[in-house]
C-alpha cells in the first residue's frame, strides 16, 4: 500500500510558508514591475595581459 504525504510547515503566526512565498514574490513583482535585463548585446571585456613571470636561475 503506498500513501502519500505532504507536508504543511506553517511559518510564525500559522501562515502556511508556501502563502508566505507567493506573497513575497508578488512584492517582488510589484518593485520591479518591468524588464531588469540590460537591452543589447553585452560588451566583451578585455583579455587579462600575464604580468608576472617565473624566472629559474641555475645555481652558479
Amino acid at each position: 500500500m503506498n500513501t502519500d504525504t505532504t507536508s504543511n510547515r506553517t511559518g510564525p503566526g500559522g501562515t502556511p510558508k508556501v502563502l508566505n512565498h507567493l506573497l513575497a514574490a508578488r512584492r517582488i513583482r510589484a518593485i520591479f514591475p518591468g524588464v531588469t535585463d540590460s537591452a543589447g548585446v553585452p560588451q566583451r571585456k578585455p583579455d587579462r595581459v600575464l604580468t608576472s613571470q617565473t624566472i629559474n636561475v641555475r645555481p652558479s
